[in-house]
């Protein structure tokens, strides 16, 4: 993903090289991470352990908890507790951090039920196809685009619908390949 964000910064947004890193940084930076195994523990120093967890948001999303002598705190970005179908729930031990960290775009958001948008998205798409319209629907190309074309597919064969469904090359693509794996 740093490749990808530095190609799209430096080569289609015109920002200069010298303002940005360089692919030879990014690889430099990989050099230096270590692998986390999801729910086994890494002794940092005989006070200092992190443990990954399994964030259920998009491929690779993670939670961390971290323990600091009698200290603890979990932190993670998205993380989703009700399995889509490309993915499962987050899972974790039983926890009690002295302190929790998260993203929260949606902390205050009542939305409808997901059984209840997606047939809305469905019945929409349904009408406009059988009316011999066409529909274009962004996406962001890790997790959702995976997510929408299974429900589409089950839509298609369920109903009988016989319209090709086209999705955009590139991180799409990449992250397809990651989730035949």
């Amino acid at each position: 993903l740093l490749e990808d964000y530095r190609k799209i910064s430096v080569e289609r947004r015109g920002i200069e090289e010298k303002d940005f890193f360089t692919s030879q940084q990014v690889k430099e930076c990989m050099m230096k991470v270590t692998p986390c195994v999801l729910e086994e523990t890494v002794v940092i120093a005989p006070d200092f352990e992190i443990r990954p967890y399994y964030a259920g948001h998009v491929l690779g999303a993670a939670m961390f908890y971290v323990r600091v002598g009698q200290q603890s705190f979990l932190y993670t970005g998205d993380y989703n507790m009700t399995p889509d179908r490309h993915l499962g729930s987050a899972r974790c031990d039983r926890l009690r951090p002295d302190l929790m960290i998260t993203e929260s775009t949606y902390a205050t958001t009542i939305r409808e039920s997901k059984r209840w948008r997606e047939r809305d998205l469905l019945n929409q798409v349904s009408e406009c196809v059988r009316a011999g319209g066409k529909v274009l629907i962004p996406v962001f190309a890790l997790g959702r685009a995976q997510e929408l074309c299974l429900l589409l597919d089950a839509f298609w064969e369920r109903t009988g619908l016989d319209v090709p469904i086209y999705f955009s090359a590139g991180l799409t693509e990449k992250a397809n390949w990651y989730y035949k794996m």
